[in-house]
């Protein structure tokens, strides 16, 4: 009797069978979140079934643990297990979620393992929810197409932005409280991961062209090719399995430019709801931008409101900002930002007029001889050689 052979993968896999585009968006958004917090991420593979169906291996993290036993462990409720203070690394989870446009991190998604000194560290596991780029043409956008002013001046299509999902879990999903996003930690974290080196931007890419050639290999026979067109329009109008790569490239340039906004917003929503007039200040002088724009402002609260896009002018003057100092330091901004505006249209037009004024000076220097020649031709004309007029 011979012994079987050992499996050499320890049933450390688990196979999921999920719509075609969940199985994109996962292994795509597992292998960008490995990019930024290594092991704490699943390594996804593709498989295929019997019936040529494509599966989704998912290998098992050492040691995970979900925030809710988490919270029962350590004795807090479940909405302080997204706390930098009680969980290590949690804001690092929160910020890849958001860059990836993964709304999906709920308690059982989101979780704990132990770090090399033995220490509780952020981890994170399903990531089918990631890069529902498109509005409506994913469910964290259609369960959500009415939500008072959550897309406004959007139309279906149009591309979410880390904002929008960050507002769209906003309003208590997931025991997440306000705290987490409007906070300067998170914000520093969010800045962080979206202000990567030349270096870890071509790492990224390469990555993502990866992910991309295995997704490719992985459909491109596949029995249903409009079930497959019709996932890859979440991602985008024109993308395709062979324009998978750039195309999300693109799409992830564009959010690591949107993450940095989010990041400056934070810290203006931070500085207002904290009464931080010297991060204010700062704020204001060094992006006075900031002023003019129509700003998408974070739920200050967990109530599931949103707050429809106004001018920080307007926020602070409509909304409970109670301050008498961050009121006036807005408006002194303001009235720099309105004199420096007139200053500029008056250089402009102090321009123009000394530009015209060179024209019309270089138009006599230029036409004066222009006009003696023309006297010379005229003369030559009525006396043409040899002929000579009594």
């Amino acid at each position: 009797m011979t012994t079987p052979k050992k499996s050499k993968y320890k049933n450390e896999w688990m196979l999921k069978y999920q719509s075609i585009e969940d199985t994109i968006a996962e292994k795509w958004g597992a292998d960008i979140a490995r990019f930024f917090v290594g092991e704490r991420a699943p390594k996804i593979r593709l498989v295929k079934g019997r019936d040529k169906s494509i599966l989704l291996a998912s290998r098992f993290i050492k040691d995970f643990e979900s925030l809710w036993s988490f919270s029962v462990r350590t004795n807090i409720e479940p909405y302080e297990a997204y706390e930098e203070v009680h969980l290590t690394g949690i804001h690092e989870v929160l910020a890849l979620s958001i860059l990836t446009l993964n709304y999906d991190i709920h308690m059982g998604n989101v979780g704990v393992v132990k770090d090399k000194n033995g220490n509780d560290i952020a981890s994170v596991l399903d990531c089918a929810g990631a890069f529902g780029s498109r509005l409506g043409y994913e469910k964290f956008t259609r369960n959500r197409m009415n939500q008072p002013h959550l897309f406004d001046g959007m139309t279906k299509g149009d591309p979410v932005l880390p904002l929008d999902i960050v507002r769209g879990i906003h309003g208590g999903h997931y025991d997440i409280s306000s705290s987490h996003f409007i906070s300067l930690e998170f914000a520093d974290k969010l800045e962080a991961f979206s202000s990567l080196s030349k270096k870890d931007l071509t790492q990224l890419q390469r990555i993502i062209h990866s992910s991309a050639k295995e997704i490719g290999n992985a459909f491109k026979h596949h029995p249903d090719t409009l079930g497959v067109a019709k996932a890859l329009g979440r991602f985008g109008e024109a993308v395709t399995l062979n324009n998978l790569g750039y195309q999300m490239c693109e799409v992830m340039d564009r959010n690591l430019v949107a993450g940095k906004e989010l990041a400056l917003q934070i810290r203006l929503q931070c500085a207002l709801i904290q009464s931080n007039i010297d991060l204010l200040d700062t704020l204001l002088t060094e992006h006075p931008t900031l002023l003019g724009k129509k700003i998408k402002w974070l739920t200050d609260d967990d109530q599931p409101q949103i707050h429809k896009p106004t001018t920080l002018y307007e926020f602070v003057t409509n909304q409970s900002i109670k301050s008498p100092e961050i009121i006036f330091t807005v408006i002194e901004h303001q009235k720099a930002r309105e004199e420096s505006k007139k200053q500029e249209t008056w250089g402009r037009k102090i321009a123009q007029q000394a530009r015209t004024r060179n024209y019309r000076t270089v138009s006599e220097q230029v036409r004066k001889p222009h006009e003696r020649h023309q006297d010379l031709i005229k003369k030559d004309h009525k006396n043409p050689p040899g002929i000579h007029r009594e």
